[in-house]
């Protein structure tokens, strides 16, 4: 088993790739982050395990829930497009990663959809 990965560890991640803003919200103490107004991660910190929610293609969703228990529907997001992953360390740092990129790089997707 893989230690679980950390908050800190998370947020620095996300916070490394291009044109990424950090949001509070005023009602929650999750860290919101966007590319361009566009919505791709939410850290969920106050519950044991962490968790974190990201933009996922449907198909890859669907294979990751399959193979991985940690990896759910989008806990009170659009459960075709989010997935939330319980941070236990079944997933590595380094697949986390990737599906963090994978999240980016769709809302920068949506993002230049919404601009044209």
């Amino acid at each position: 088993m893989i230690e679980p990965i950390k908050f800190t560890d998370l947020e620095k991640a996300i916070l490394a790739l291009e044109n990424v803003v950090e949001k509070y919200p005023v009602s929650t103490k999750q860290p919101f982050f966007y590319y361009h107004e566009q919505m791709f991660a939410i850290i969920n910190n106050e519950k044991l395990p962490c968790q974190i929610s990201l933009r996922c293609d449907w198909r890859l969703a669907k294979l990751l829930q399959e193979k991985y228990e940690e990896v759910l529907p989008g806990v009170k997001l659009d459960s075709k497009k989010w997935i939330t992953i319980l941070l236990t360390g079944q997933l590595d740092f380094d697949q986390i990663k990737d599906l963090i990129r994978h999240s980016y790089e769709l809302s920068i997707l949506i993002s230049s959809k919404v601009e044209l």
